[in-house]
């Protein structure tokens, strides 16, 4: 947690992605503001308002690190329990220098948020967990951005020819938070404006901020080609299809 915080504030400083636009959302929840209505997203809102939380002890963006700094050990402590005597990978990811680093990952927003839930959807998988658990999480995944989480939500898929069951029981769970949400969008009189902003406005947002780096691009595509190899490898681990789904989030933007 130290570790975590400190690198926030004073080392992974390089590239700090959307930090304070993503700040700015959350400030502008703890001050009572309403997202769509009085403020525009183009994701929904499970973020900015989890983010939020952090700032109910003060508007300080030393609390939002704090936070960060929370969520990190708890992906951190994920992440051992994954790989085990392995671990050490995880440290020569943290620390592989410029151009490719986690410092872009690793600052408060959504994209770490879904690379959060998805580490902990793949161990819930791998220990056997509760459904209702996974299809609540798939469910925050949805409203984090809402075209990773959909896709994330396919790899449930994979039940439908052996566990019905299974499937019926993560519907359920995903239906918990994104039903929340719905009734608070139908309260705020936001709905129609999300559903403008964050379905239909995705094709104005990809026409106008698509971008690619043929770096990343290449790196993109050797991540794919390994992940296609180990589907084929092992068809019936989930987790590699979780992962395949997982870098939609590299779209429309391919950079670090």
């Amino acid at each position: 947690f130290i570790y975590s915080f400190f690198c926030l504030l004073f080392i992974y400083t390089l590239s700090r992605g959307d930090t304070y636009v993503n700040y700015g959302f959350s400030y502008a929840i703890r001050m009572g503001e309403v997202p769509y209505a009085d403020f525009n997203l183009v994701i929904l809102p499970f973020a900015p308002f989890l983010y939020s939380l952090f700032l109910l002890f003060s508007k300080s963006i030393i609390c939002y690190y704090l936070g960060q700094a929370l969520l990190l050990t708890a992906f951190s402590y994920f992440v051992f329990k994954l790989l085990d005597k392995k671990s050490f990978c995880y440290f020569a990811v943290l620390f592989m220098p410029f151009p490719i680093a986690m410092t872009s990952v690793i600052f408060p927003g959504y994209n770490f948020l879904l690379l959060l839930l998805t580490t902990i959807i793949i161990y819930l998988e791998k220990e056997g967990k509760s459904d209702y658990l996974i299809g609540i999480l798939l469910g925050c995944s949805f409203l984090t951005k809402q075209t990773v989480g959909g896709l994330l939500c396919l790899a449930s898929i994979y039940y439908l020819f052996s566990d019905w069951k299974k499937v019926l029981r993560r519907i359920e769970g995903f239906f918990i938070p994104v039903l929340v949400c719905l009734l608070y969008l139908a309260i705020t009189s936001g709905l129609d404006d999300c559903i403008d902003l964050c379905f239909l406005g995705l094709f104005d947002f990809r026409h106008s901020n698509f971008y690619y780096d043929k770096f990343y691009l290449v790196c993109l595509i050797l991540a794919f080609i390994v992940l296609i190899y180990r589907i084929i490898k092992k068809p019936k681990d989930i987790s590699n299809y979780y992962l395949l789904l997982f870098m939609s989030c590299s779209f429309p933007l391919i950079d670090y």
